[in-house]
């Protein structure tokens, strides 16, 4: 067998490792959002378990598990975002040289950002046309309702119980719902708000059609006078996350 065939067999096999990791971590998350709509305890620990495995997968390989993400349905794009943050956060911050502990709460706030919208009602969550002011101030509650949920458990991080609070916080103040400046706001939660918007934006949703990769990035460019790390920003540009 040639070296290159080698290369290729080894990819195989990551892909299909990292693709079991990606299903298990789908179908919690499934489970996970729909225990909070049906006001159900999240099993917070099994989440752990899967982010652990995530990120040795991602350190591992981690050309295999990016690959995944760009599974995207635009009818399940919830539960697909909130694997998909996760899978990039780690990604991204596999490529800042954070730790195996950081990478551990970075992926796990990442993957439990949006336990809160499960309290949003559907018909604000999927309507296909812009909000009224009352419909934003009922979605401006999710990342509170989020942490409310995931802080029932003792043993969750701070850093991941900070993300999913804090990732519609902005450089300038004026994201939610503390109106945190830039210095306020850690860079774990810095990172997964970035990866947010990056993957919500190349996402199709119902009222609207993702962008490239390429136009995403450049749009985030332009966005961190007020919104991100320039230097963040920069960084993931040259990772092509």
């Amino acid at each position: 067998m040639s070296p290159d065939d080698n290369e290729r067999e080894n990819f195989l096999v990551a892909l299909r490792r990292s693709r079991i990791s990606y299903d298990k971590t789908s179908s919690y998350i499934d489970t996970a959002l729909e225990d909070v709509r049906l006001g159900r305890a999240v099993d917070t620990q099994h989440a752990r378990m899967l982010v652990a495995e995530l990120v040795d997968n991602i350190v591992r390989s981690p050309n295999a598990v990016m690959w995944l993400t760009y599974l995207k349905k635009r009818d399940e794009y919830t539960p697909i975002h909130c694997v998909n943050v996760c899978i990039l956060s780690i990604s991204f911050g596999r490529c800042l040289a954070l730790s195996k502990v950081d990478l551990t709460e970075l992926g796990l706030g990442a993957l439990l950002h949006d336990l809160g919208k499960m309290k949003v009602p559907l018909e604000i969550l999927n309507k296909p046309s812009r909000l009224t002011p009352e419909e934003f101030e009922l979605m401006r509650q999710h990342p509170t309702d989020g942490y409310n949920l995931a802080r029932q458990d003792d043993d969750m991080p701070l850093a991941s119980l900070d993300i999913i609070k804090h990732h519609h916080e902005r450089k300038n103040g004026q994201g939610y719902p503390d109106h945190f400046l830039e210095f306020n706001i850690p860079l774990l939660t810095q990172i997964a708000a970035l990866v947010d918007v990056y993957d919500a934006i190349t996402s199709d949703r119902c009222y609207h059609d993702g962008i490239s990769p390429y136009d995403a990035l450049n749009d985030i460019y332009h966005w961190t006078k007020n919104d991100f790390n320039l230097q963040l920003v920069e960084e993931i540009g040259r990772a092509h996350v």
